[in-house]
């Protein structure tokens, strides 16, 4: 977990990875772990993620349908095929796993399905106590990643890289 750090007047700092390369990380309030532009950003994504969702679900039936209308039976679009299935799978693992923490520490009832809308509502609901919980960098990192991911592979613009994906415009030429 990357808790929170300090800048050099020992004021606690926005830990998130997002801020890596700049010079002067922002200032998080009391009791926070996330500054304003995290958590707004953290917000944002638990909106876009379900759309993103269904944007991938609705990606891989329109390839099937067109690959079943061409009569292509082979294996071009395979590794896009995969790479959706891929992202969905990881969006799902991850808010669920948030969902547990959650849980798990709060001592709440947690979603009654593993459903996209559900996760995300949950999340959202306790996000002020996400916010405020030493993980609270790594909840920001992990959904900026995702939705970032999902957005490239709607774009079309990846390549493969363990279970998440880099976007071509961070390959090595």
């Amino acid at each position: 977990m990357a808790g929170i750090g300090y800048n050099q007047r020992d004021e606690p700092i926005c830990a998130s990875r997002q801020h890596d390369g700049d010079r002067l990380p922002p200032r998080v309030a009391a009791g926070r772990q996330l500054c304003i532009r995290c958590r707004n950003q953290v917000e944002e994504n638990l909106v876009e993620l379900p759309a993103l969702y269904e944007l991938c679900a609705h990606m891989l039936d329109m390839r099937h349908h067109i690959r079943e209308q061409a009569g292509d039976h082979g294996a071009r679009g395979t590794e896009l095929t995969d790479t959706v299935v891929a992202i969905r799978s990881d969006i799902l693992g991850v808010l669920a796993s948030w969902c547990g923490l959650v849980t798990g520490e709060r001592g709440v009832t947690g979603p009654d399905e593993l459903s996209i809308r559900r996760l995300t509502s949950f999340l959202a609901i306790h996000l002020s106590w996400l916010t405020e919980h030493t993980a609270a960098p790594d909840f920001a990192d992990e959904l900026a990643e995702l939705a970032s991911t999902a957005r490239d592979v709607l774009r079309h613009d990846i390549e493969p890289r363990g279970s998440m994906f880099e976007p071509a415009s961070r390959r090595e030429t």
